[in-house]
């Protein structure tokens, strides 16, 4: 076998050696080192024990990456800067400790969930998994599950993510999977005016309760399942 190279002069081919059968040709193969810590800072390289850590510590844009399944306990996770938290693979989970009765995720500024599965573990809680009250605050589930969250109590009336006063909710390729609420509600509650934003394909069994005369944002949406609305 002859290999042709050209040089700087279009005239002239140079043919070199070929490789003989007997030479060892050594290759490097370069792979991802594997983190021990179960949240990782993507921008900054650094590793944390917690998200509750991670979050806290993150800078403005910065991407958290979930190695591992990890439980938010004690007190509900507050972000004070733009975040974007997302599963290493799509298979992590953030579950809800058994002894929290208390909201998950308060956001204070834009957050991000993506690629990843968010679990009640089955318990009935008194709070939701997300509240919205801030104007600064877009939540964005993007492909992400939230299943096994409970809240059946007559007086829980505000789902699993409430959009309570302000800010804006979207929904892109988000499963509820498993999921119980108070007769009569839905797995989102929407209570500001036209702040829902639905996009892709999402799966809502619970369907989306609709306080007052407000509408939600059917964007660009390819639902395979019916979204039932509740209408105040």
């Amino acid at each position: 076998m002859t290999y042709e190279m050209f040089t700087n002069d279009p005239t002239k081919v140079e043919t070199p050696s070929p490789i003989a059968s007997s030479e060892k040709v050594n290759y490097m193969i370069v792979t991802e080192p594997q983190s021990s810590y179960p949240v990782d800072n993507k921008n900054t390289g650094v590793g944390y024990s917690t998200l509750a850590a991670a979050v806290a510590a993150a800078a403005e844009n910065d991407t958290l990456i979930v190695n591992e399944d990890v439980t938010i306990s004690g007190n509900r996770l507050e972000n004070n800067v733009t975040v974007t938290i997302m599963g290493k693979t799509g298979d992590e989970k953030i579950l809800r400790d058994k002894g929290l009765d208390n909201i998950m995720f308060l956001p204070k500024k834009a957050i991000t969930l993506k690629d990843i599965i968010l679990d009640g573990q089955s318990v009935n809680r008194k709070k939701p998994v997300f509240e919205v009250s801030n104007a600064a605050v877009t939540l964005t589930l993007d492909n992400v599950t939230v299943q096994n969250f409970s809240r059946t109590d007559s007086d829980q009336k505000q789902g699993h993510i409430c959009l309570k006063t302000n800010g804006t909710v979207v929904l892109r390729n988000t499963t509820f999977l498993d999921n119980a609420v108070a007769e009569g509600y839905g797995d989102v509650f929407v209570g500001v005016n036209k702040k829902v934003i639905l996009d892709g394909n999402n799966i809502i069994p619970n369907g989306i309760f609709i306080e007052k005369s407000y509408a939600i944002i059917d964007s660009v949406a390819t639902h395979t399942t019916p979204i039932d609305l509740i209408v105040e």
